[in-house]
């Protein structure tokens, strides 16, 4: 047996204590997105709208499955105005702009770092979510655009944030059983779309192609 094949079984036995109720108007493979995808990133987002700041610029940087999904939240939360979306993949960019994005930038591009710091009269965003980056010089360029008291969420485990001067930064790791009612909401209302989000659908049998689809083709798939 493969290694990549490990975890993974048409069914599987749990404790009926571990188990989430489907509504009926959900599709299962919409389903295992409110489990992961939706209940991490609400979480996040919950979390930092805790810090009661001004919502008027929210930047998401990176565009997979869960900043896709960040980017939905961040933009269904009252008082927020404008959501940027950030990613080098311009079919991800194109993506974010269908599911409610007000802008779609490339972080490589080389005025994107100027354009965000003149948002909101020239102090930057509000707030910013992290939802790919690990590369401490990378992630520097995040922080220059958030303004002064501004928030940055790291959704990226092992991003090397760190203290900034009168900035907020924090971190989040999935989320609490009691959010998942809300959260399946937020999918079967259309609020949070997930659908779209799937682009590969591989049979168990082929899980080795599925994993290298999602591991080393990120220009061709976004959710396997």
């Amino acid at each position: 047996m493969s290694s990549l094949h490990q975890g993974y079984a048409e069914y599987l036995a749990v404790p009926q204590a571990n188990l989430l109720p489907v509504p009926d108007s959900l599709e299962l493979k919409s389903a295992a997105m409110v489990g992961d995808m939706v209940g991490a990133s609400m979480r996040a987002i919950r979390r930092a709208f805790e810090v009661e700041l001004p919502r008027k610029v929210c930047a998401v940087w990176g565009l997979g499955p869960v900043g896709l999904v960040v980017m939905q939240g961040v933009r269904a939360t009252p008082g927020v105005e404008k959501v940027i979306a950030l990613d080098p993949i311009a079919s991800r960019r194109q993506m974010a702009l269908e599911l409610g994005a007000d802008l779609a930038l490339d972080p490589a591009a080389g005025q994107t770092k100027e354009e965000l710091k003149s948002e909101n009269q020239g102090q930057g965003c509000d707030y910013a979510f992290n939802c790919a980056i690990r590369s401490e010089e990378v992630l520097s360029r995040v922080i220059s655009t958030v303004r002064r008291d501004g928030y940055l969420m790291n959704l990226t485990g092992g991003a090397a944030s760190w203290p900034q001067y009168e900035m907020r930064i924090d971190g989040s790791f999935y989320f609490w059983k009691q959010e998942y009612q809300e959260n399946a909401r937020l999918v079967t209302s259309g609020k949070i779309q997930v659908a779209p989000i799937i682009s590969h659908e591989f049979p168990l049998a082929e899980i080795n192609a599925a994993m290298d689809m999602r591991a080393n083709r990120p220009g061709e798939s976004i959710k396997v």
